[in-house]
């Protein structure tokens, strides 16, 4: 995964402008490769996912469809493993174990 950085900046919401150079703080994040592995069942969804567990934020995922169905029946909440094509095979283990709170929307 060339081109992600090894830190990532974090504004601090202190200033209404626009931020400066005392606005950020480095944050020292583990390598994307450290945690995901490197094959195609990790795509831009779990990426998404790292990206958001990292800066401890939610994580909201636009998609095609409105959601996860099991059994052609829409799914409220996903609290375990389930079979899916909407996201990637990594997603929903890589969510779990990092605690990311996650909605997908359709868009």
């Amino acid at each position: 995964m060339v081109g992600l950085s090894h830190h990532l900046a974090s504004y601090d919401g202190q200033n209404s402008g626009a931020p400066d150079n005392n606005s950020f703080s480095s944050l020292s994040v583990p390598q994307l490769t450290e945690v995901l592995p490197l094959t195609w069942d990790v795509t831009s969804d779990t990426i998404a996912a790292w990206v958001a567990g990292t800066i401890h934020l939610d994580l909201l995922l636009l998609k095609s469809v409105a959601g996860i169905f099991i059994n052609r029946i829409l799914q409220e909440q996903v609290t375990g493993l389930v079979e899916t094509d909407i996201i990637d095979p990594c997603f929903i283990p890589f969510v779990r174990r990092n605690t990311v709170k996650t909605t997908i929307i359709k868009g």
